[in-house]
Parts: C-alpha cells; sequence; structure tokens
C-alpha cells in the first residue's frame, strides 16, 4: 500500500513542475501549454483523490470532556498533542474525524517512535519509520468507545458491539460488530487509558479497519513528562 509519504512526494513533483511551467510558459507553443496544464490537472486531482483515499480519517485529542453541553458543541477545544505525568494512570480522549462516510470494522491503538531511517524505492521512498514503544516505557491499558456504548447520544448505532483486547505489543485492539457507520458529521470518541513508566517521547497511533478491505492510520504527538500540563494531567474523558 503506497503510503502517505508518497502522496506528499507526488505533490512536491506537481509543485515542482508547476513553477518550471510558469517560468517557461511564454516560450511554449500555446497548443502544447494548454495540453501540459489539461494533463496537470487530471494529475493533480487523481494525487488528491489517492491522498484521500489512504487518509480517510483524522483524529484530535479533546480538551473537554465527553458530556459536553450540547449548546456548546461548536466550541470544543482539541489538542494536537498530549502530555502525561510519569507512573500515572491517565486517561485521554480521541476523537477520530472521518473526511467521508466510513464503516470502521477495527480499530486499533499503540503507542509508537519515529526513527530515521533510508530505504529508497522509486515507488515507495522512505525516510521515517515507526516502531512500537517498548512496553517498558509505556503501555495502553483500556480503550473505550463511549458513543457506542451511549444509548442517549444523538449519533448511537443501536446494536452496536465493541470488544477490545490486547495486542501483545502494549497497545489495544477493538472490533465493531456490526462494522460502525460514521458519517463526516458523526466521530468516533475512544477513551484511552495509558501509563507511562519513565519519560518518553513518541506518538499514539490509531489504525483504523475500513469497509474490512483497507486499514489507514493516524498519528499524534504524546509526551511523557514529570511536570505535565496540569489540565491534561488530571483529565477524565466522561467529566471534567
Amino acid at each position: 500500500m503506497v503510503g502517505g509519504m508518497n502522496a506528499r512526494l507526488a505533490l512536491y513533483i506537481i509543485g515542482t513542475i508547476l513553477i518550471v511551467l510558469s517560468v517557461i510558459e511564454n516560450a511554449l507553443p500555446e497548443a502544447i501549454g494548454g495540453i501540459l496544464a489539461g494533463l496537470l490537472t487530471i494529475f493533480t486531482v487523481a494525487v488528491l483523490s489517492h491522498w484521500r483515499l489512504h487518509r480517510p480519517f483524522n483524529f484530535r485529542f479533546s480538551l473537554d470532556p465527553y458530556r459536553f453541553s450540547p449548546q456548546l458543541v461548536r466550541e470544543r477545544k482539541h489538542a494536537t498533542h498530549w502530555e502525561i505525568a510519569v507512573n500515572q494512570e491517565a486517561e485521554l480522549l480521541l476523537r477520530i474525524m472521518p473526511r467521508k462516510g466510513t464503516h470502521f470494522t477495527r480499530v486499533g491503538v499503540r503507542c509508537v517512535e519515529r526513527y530515521f531511517t533510508w530505504r529508497w524505492d522509486i515507488l515507495r521512498p522512505r525516510v521515517w519509520a515507526w516502531r512500537n514503544a517498548p512496553t517498558s516505557a509505556i503501555e495502553i491499558r483500556a480503550v473505550r468507545d463511549i458513543d457506542s456504548e451511549s444509548i442517549n447520544s444523538a449519533t448511537h448505532q443501536l446494536g452496536t458491539q465493541f470488544r477490545t483486547w490486547p495486542d501483545g505489543v502494549g497497545g489495544m485492539w477493538g472490533e465493531y460488530h456490526p462494522p460502525y457507520h460514521r458519517t463526516m458529521e458523526d466521530s468516533l470518541w475512544l477513551c484511552v487509558k495509558l501509563v507511562a513508566y519513565r519519560p518518553w517521547t513518541g506518538h499514539i497511533s490509531f489504525q483504523g479497519h475500513i469497509d474490512e478491505d483497507h486499514r489507514a492510520y493516524s498519528r499524534r504527538a504524546l509526551w511523557a513528562i514529570e511536570q505535565p500540563d496540569v489540565h491534561m494531567a488530571s483529565y477524565h474523558c466522561l467529566e471534567a
């Protein structure tokens, strides 16, 4: 599967070509310039469609608890990174936001680290790679889908069951039965409980299995430090 790195690389290439063409535009015959412009437009649309297909969702940390006043829902605050205290069980609320209508069949949450590598492939160049965080540093203890549990939620899907189990590398798997449908107006709300045993810097990774035949990832920065942000360190998913 071609990853996000390739989509970004393709966009960089397109941008470079567009700059070059804008410089030599006056030197090209009008017919050739029109053909090239049309081809570049088609190519750009194809790259963006590919990116959308392989990045069907995004997620952020919710700074407000799940039980947030409906009147203030548009004012809900989010963070793109999170801080937890060392040797203290922490909670954080992941809000997974689909970019289109999506059926989630299985989800995975784990802590990962990014490291430098060099694997050159014309179809899949790679500079950075990911590996699982050592369980001696940090591990996830539980994951709950709050929305699927809440029968009073406006977006609750009746009959949905969500079961979880350890993935063997410090994270958790979760499975929906039947598949959990979310639209662009809906979100997945996952409450994650985890603990760090020493200072650690990395990312929390969300993996979503879509429609049983596609797998996609989204990651956000996570820091385990001695003196984290007070609000983040004392955060609870359900209530302030």
